[in-house]
């Protein structure tokens, strides 16, 4: 998906800028630009959804999608090679954003900054499902190389954040998801 790729990367791109030069599209807010993914993506795999129906409708399979079983197949159809990647970063997403409100507001507020979770939830929605889990570990090696350097160092107290590592080790994972691991065999088998 072509689009999704240019999408994804020019948005974390434009997050990245945000979080380097916070004038830079100041009047944007960290809600608006997780709204934008969504609405974004949304909108595309609506349309490419509409694009798979008009290519059933006119092959042999045309006749079987007026059917209740052929609807029914249909969408399953969709769900499965076109929604699911986006289904599943989205729960993932979701379940994150409020796991780190509830930690940040259990800790006082030293887990994350106050627009973090924004910034994470929406990295995690567009690097998609299963690039999703290899940014995960990618983060937690970060995350633990970053705080292990930084305790010695400085011996402890300050704490490591990735404020600044969500976007760009996005695009980063995109980029070798969509280079490279999307031609591997092993990778299809993280498909459901």
């Amino acid at each position: 998906m072509p689009f999704l790729f240019d999408f994804s990367v020019a948005l974390l791109l434009l997050i990245f800028g945000k979080q380097i030069n916070p004038r830079f599209l100041s009047r944007a807010s960290w809600k608006a630009l997780f709204g934008i993914a969504l609405a974004g993506t949304g909108a595309f795999l609506i349309f490419q959804s509409y694009l798979q129906y008009q290519a059933f409708q006119k092959g042999l399979i045309g006749s079987v999608l007026g059917s209740e079983d052929g609807t029914v197949w249909f969408l399953s159809y969709l769900r499965f090679h076109i929604w699911n990647t986006y289904l599943v970063s989205f729960l993932v997403s979701v379940i994150f954003f409020w796991m780190a409100r509830w930690l940040n507001v259990r800790r006082g507020e030293l887990l994350f900054y106050s627009e973090e979770p924004w910034i994470a939830v929406t990295s995690i929605f567009l690097v998609g499902y299963p690039g999703v889990i290899f940014y995960a570990i990618l983060m937690a090696f970060v995350m633990v190389f970053g705080s292990a350097r930084r305790s010695m160092r400085r011996g402890g107290g300050e704490r490591f954040s990735p404020y600044l590592l969500w976007a760009p080790l996005a695009i980063f994972v995109i980029l070798i998801v969509s280079v490279f691991f999307e031609r591997q065999g092993w990778w299809a088998s993280f498909r459901f």
